[in-house]
């Protein structure tokens, strides 16, 4: 038997859904579809890993993120990279 089975059983089923969550809601979300965005929760904390082509595809996903029931905090690590900036192929 885990410690963690009896110390803490409600934690890991709650983020796990919280996680499940985002991430659906995410992807729903016109302004980020076919982003690559991670989402990790730990005690009900969010943090978005990735990276998305605007600040305003990153704001977007840190609001529909807040927005969950039972989400506390949001950290927002995702990266703007611009398409220009993704290095195409060249030639």
């Amino acid at each position: 038997m885990h410690a963690l089975d009896k110390a803490d059983e409600k934690t890991p089923i709650n983020d796990t859904w919280l996680t499940a969550k985002a991430k659906i809601a995410l992807a729903a979300d016109g302004r980020l579809k076919g982003r690559q965005i991670d989402v990790e929760t730990t005690k009900e904390q969010v943090m978005l890993r990735g990276k998305v082509d605007s600040d305003a595809a990153k704001q977007a996903a840190e609001n529909i993120t807040k927005l969950l029931d039972g989400v506390k905090t949001v950290k927002n690590d995702l990266e703007v990279v611009t398409p220009s900036r993704r290095g195409g192929r060249q030639g």
